[in-house]
């Protein structure tokens, strides 16, 4: 049924929510929502306009902005922190996004708000 269809999307967003610094993965999602892996996959990909991948990079890197300009972390915690599985691939992810490095995008940030003050 569609309300049961809407419960899977909204069961997977909450649970992406709250474990997506975690290394998470799609029969993790689907067994919290007790549905099959591909169903939720598709489903999640027709609803949402992105795969559940796509969708946790974009949490991830929503956090990684926030702890970017509100911390003195390393980039390197911030990475494993957010939930990449390495520098490489959160560099990789951040640039693709926001074509800038997160340290250019930390030093922009920075500069922005210091001219104002």
């Amino acid at each position: 049924s569609a309300d049961a269809a809407g419960g899977i999307l909204q069961n997977s967003l909450i649970y992406i929510n709250e474990h997506y610094t975690t290394a998470l993965s799609l029969n993790e999602i689907a067994e919290y929502t007790k549905c099959c892996p591909s169903y939720l996959s598709e489903y999640f990909h027709k609803k949402m306009g992105m795969t559940i991948k796509q969708y946790i990079n974009v949490m991830r890197l929503k956090h990684a902005k926030k702890l970017l300009i509100s911390s003195d972390l390393p980039i390197m915690s911030i990475c494993f922190e957010c939930g990449f599985s390495s520098l490489a691939s959160f560099n990789r992810n951040f640039l693709a996004v926001e074509k800038m490095s997160p340290s250019a995008y930390r030093t922009a940030y920075n500069a922005a708000n210091n001219t104002m003050q």
